[in-house]
């Protein structure tokens, strides 16, 4: 549009009343939303000098600007679980004391799933896989515990529970053993996840989008708030960033909480720290890892150099970040 046409439409039209007059609507809607002040032939005229080349006009693709965002007094937020290959006992741990704190929320914090079928790591060698009995056998078995007495009953199961399988290398395999730990979540009401670069390996995998949706299906999350996002927002008396960061270098939770002014809270780098950013009003906090290490050949066959990681998981009440680790006083702290 010329200069002159511009300037009739800005000095005769209010910017409020031009974006009515570019709606998809009729110009009958549009008249009656501006009140009777302008006519159809005026509105008609205005849309055609908007739409003219070299007017831009707004991008079609959605703004990610709208991460989870939780609200809560208290929340149990759990890194770097990668399931099926979890650490089962701490995990235990500071699940037992979420619930003696009536915690009823939790949040995943990134690469919940391992997904080995799809690393990047180089092959390793493997253990010998042990076998188990068929399902046939096992489901006689169950019946005839059934029959039991109580106390002999539940001695029975407990026998069985310890020989479950060790699981195959296949996805199928691995997909059911994380999903017995989905269920077993089902503890908290509240239950997020936000994404890690483990659940990253399925898009590279697929070489196309998915969405949370997509991975809640793969593991019956059915009741959880997944997310897209590799971070979210959670406010508890203040707000902290919960996140699953691009870099994991030991400075990032610092230099990332002056980033976002904010209190920080990491997973992805499996290090265990806890500080102040360089203001020292917010809490800059590398949570540690819920994995169990010693499962993974890259991890525990090759000596590598970098410090130690340690297990870790972080409880957010009344706006306080509890840094949960394996030598957490845990009976005393379910006093609390």
């Amino acid at each position: 549009m010329d200069g002159s046409q511009g300037d009739k439409l800005k000095n005769d039209w209010t910017e409020a009343e031009l974006e009515i007059a570019m709606m998809d609507l009729p110009l009958e809607a549009i008249a009656d939303m501006l009140g009777g002040k302008r006519t159809i032939d005026s509105i008609r005229q205005h849309r055609f000098l908007m739409r003219q080349k070299g007017r831009i006009k707004p991008s079609p693709y959605p703004s990610y600007n709208q991460p989870p965002r939780i609200e809560t007094d208290k929340i149990l937020v759990i890194p770097d679980l990668e399931l099926p290959f979890h650490n089962a006992d701490f995990v235990n741990r500071i699940v037992d004391l979420a619930l003696a704190w009536n915690i009823d929320t939790m949040l995943a914090a990134g690469d919940m799933f391992h997904l080995e079928v799809l690393t990047g790591w180089e092959p390793n060698w493997k253990s010998i896989i042990s076998s188990y009995m068929d399902e046939d056998t096992k489901d006689m078995l169950i019946d005839l515990f059934n029959s039991l007495p109580m106390s002999k009953r539940d001695k029975g199961f407990e026998i069985l529970e310890k020989c479950e399988p060790k699981e195959d290398d296949g996805f199928a395999d691995e997909i059911r053993a994380c999903k017995k730990v989905v269920k077993a979540l089902d503890c908290f009401k509240n239950k997020w996840h936000i994404q890690g670069n483990h659940e990253g390996r399925l898009l590279k995998a697929m070489n196309s989008g998915l969405n949370g949706q997509n991975l809640a299906d793969i593991f019956q999350m059915t009741d959880w708030h997944v997310s897209e996002y590799y971070f979210a927002e959670v406010v508890c008396k203040e707000l902290f960033r919960i996140a699953h960061p691009k870099p994991y270098a030991r400075n990032t939770p610092v230099d990332m909480a002056s980033r976002f002014l904010c209190h920080y809270l990491m997973g992805h780098s499996h290090d265990l720290c806890a500080r102040f950013d360089r203001s020292g009003k917010f809490w800059a906090i590398a949570m540690g890892h819920c994995a169990d290490e010693s499962k993974f050949p890259y991890e525990a066959q090759r000596d590598r150099m970098y410090w130690a990681h340690v297990p870790g998981a972080v409880i957010i009440r009344d706006g306080y970040p509890f840094l949960l680790c394996e030598s957490t006083p845990w009976k005393l702290m379910e006093k609390m």
